[in-house]
C-alpha cells in the first residue's frame, strides 16, 4: 500500500501565526519550517478565510505533497458553535480538499505536553500521538491482518482503542461476521448487539480509523463512516485507495509513522 514512502505536510493555525513542516513517515522526523503572520481569527468572515485559503495553497503547491496527505489543525480558545464550525470545514474542503480538524484548547494542551521543541506548535505533538480514544473499523473477516497492525500501531503510540478490544480470534458467524474472544451468538439478529457495541464506542472516541486495505469497503463500514460522519467525528482512511466508494466528505488519509 507504499505507506511508509509518504511525506506528510502539518499545519497549525493558532493566534496570528500559520505554523507548517513536513514530516517524514521513514525516518519518522518531523521539520518544521515556516511561521507566517496572518489573521488567525476563527469566525465565518470569508475575507479571513480566503486569506488563509490562499495562503495554505501557495504552502501545497510549494511542498508539491497531495491534499490527502495534509493535516490542518485550527487550534481555538473558546467554544465554537457546530454551525460556525461546519461552515469553516466546508470552506476549507471546496476550495484545498483538505479537512479542517478543529482543535479545542483542553486538546491543544495535550498535544503540547509531548512537545519537547521550543515553539508555541502543537505539530511535533501530533506527530507524537495525533489521537487520544479511536475505533477501528474496516473488514475483520477480509483484512483482519491490516485491523492487527493498526491495533498495535494504536497501543505504541499510547492511543486507546475503544473498539474492538480484543483481537483474539474466536469463530466466524454465518461465513461473514468476525467474532472475537467473548462474543457468541447463535441467531443473526444478535449481531445488531455486537454492532451496536461498536458503533456506541464512536460517540467517545476523537477518531475513527478505517482500515480499507486495497480499496475495500463493506456495507458495515460505510454504515459505521456515515455514523462517525453524522457526530462529527475524525475519519481517517489508512489506504488513500477508496476502491468504489465514491462519497465525498472531509477526512484524513493515512497515519503518522505509520
Amino acid at each position: 500500500m507504499g505507506r511508509k514512502d509518504q511525506k506528510f505536510l502539518l499545519l497549525e493555525i493558532y493566534n496570528g501565526t500559520l505554523f507548517s513542516g513536513v514530516f517524514d513517515n521513514i525516518s519518522e522526523k518531523f521539520t518544521e519550517f515556516l511561521h507566517i503572520k496572518i489573521n488567525t481569527e476563527l469566525s465565518t468572515s470569508s475575507s479571513t478565510q480566503e486569506e488563509l485559503i490562499r495562503t495554505i495553497s501557495k504552502i501545497i503547491r510549494c511542498n508539491n505533497i497531495s491534499p490527502l496527505h495534509i493535516r490542518v489543525y485550527w487550534s481555538v480558545q473558546f467554544d465554537l458553535d457546530p454551525h460556525t464550525a461546519l461552515t469553516i470545514r466546508k470552506n476549507f474542503y471546496m476550495e484545498l480538499g483538505v479537512n479542517l480538524n478543529i482543535v479545542p484548547l483542553s486538546i491543544r494542551n495535550l498535544y503540547l505536553i509531548r512537545t519537547n521543541a521550543l515553539t508555541d506548535s502543537i505539530l511535533y505533538g501530533v506527530c507524537k500521538k495525533e489521537f487520544q480514544r479511536v475505533v477501528i473499523c474496516g473488514s475483520f473477516r477480509k483484512h483482519l491482518g491490516l485491523v492487527k497492525e493498526v491495533y498495535n500501531y494504536c497501543r505504541k503510540k499510547d492511543i486507546e482503542v475503544l473498539s474492538p478490544q480484543s483481537l483474539q480470534y474466536e469463530s466466524v458467524f454465518n461465513e461473514s461476521f468476525v467474532l472475537f474472544h467473548g462474543e457468541k451468538i447463535i441467531n443473526e439478529r444478535e449481531t445488531y448487539w455486537i454492532e451496536h457495541k461498536h458503533t456506541k464506542a464512536i460517540y467517545d472516541a476523537d477518531a475513527v480509523i478505517i482500515c480499507n486495505s486495497e480499496g475495500y469497503i463493506g456495507p458495515t463500514t460505510i454504515y459505521e463512516i456515515g455514523f462517525a460522519q453524522a457526530l462529527g467525528k475524525r475519519i481517517v482512511f489508512v489506504d488513500e485507495n477508496c476502491g468504489e466508494f465514491d462519497i465525498y466528505f472531509p477526512r484524513d488519509t493515512g497515519l503518522l509513522g505509520f
